[in-house]
This record gives C-alpha cells, sequence and structure tokens, in this order.
C-alpha cells in the first residue's frame, strides 16, 4: 500500500525526470546540428526508459493509469509509451492523475 508521502515522491521523481525529458525532447525536434539532435535523442530516451521502468515495476501507479482499461488497451498503451510524441502526452496524464491521488 503506497502512503500519500509514496505517492509525492514518486510525483516529485516522475515530473523531475519528464522535466529532463521535454529539454531533451526539444532538442531532439530543433537542435540546430545532427550532433546535438543525436545526443538529446540518446538523454531523451534514457528519461522514457528510466520512467517506464517506473511505471512497469510500480503496480500501484500501473493500476491507476489503467484502471478501466481491458487487456488490449493496456498493450497498445504500454506500445504508444516508447514513442516520444505519445511518451509526452501520456506522461502528462499520469502525472495529473498522481497529483490528483495526493491532492484527494
Amino acid at each position: 500500500m503506497m502512503t500519500k508521502k509514496d505517492w509525492q515522491i514518486l510525483y516529485k521523481d516522475l515530473l523531475s525526470r519528464y522535466g529532463k525529458f521535454s529539454i531533451h525532447y526539444s532538442k531532439f525536434q530543433n537542435g540546430k546540428n545532427e550532433t546535438v539532435r543525436q545526443d538529446a535523442k540518446f538523454e531523451m530516451e534514457s528519461e522514457m526508459r528510466y520512467i517506464t521502468r517506473i511505471v512497469k515495476d510500480n503496480q500501484k501507479l500501473s493500476a491507476v493509469i489503467e484502471k478501466g482499461t481491458d487487456e488490449f488497451s493496456r498493450f497498445i498503451v504500454f506500445d504508444e509509451f516508447k514513442d516520444p510524441q505519445y511518451f509526452e502526452f501520456d506522461m502528462k496524464e499520469i502525472l495529473q492523475k498522481i497529483k490528483s491521488l495526493i491532492d484527494d
């Protein structure tokens, strides 16, 4: 069972990682040369892997994210989570869900 404090720690960590992802994603999309874009891609994917591992390893968090979805939908969600464009959108929703749990 996760306490409110546990959710707050998780939220802070994910928010920080998401912030780093966003910076690198922007550089990946808009970098002035190939070296900048490739470096940003590496860092962006590193943040995505870290967050994905947290989501998959934390059963309570997975349950919150997947609430109301069937098995096929869960597979699609995690498959799309690997794409930076979907990742960015999904992370905003995940952070909002965690924040609402903390605020309740």
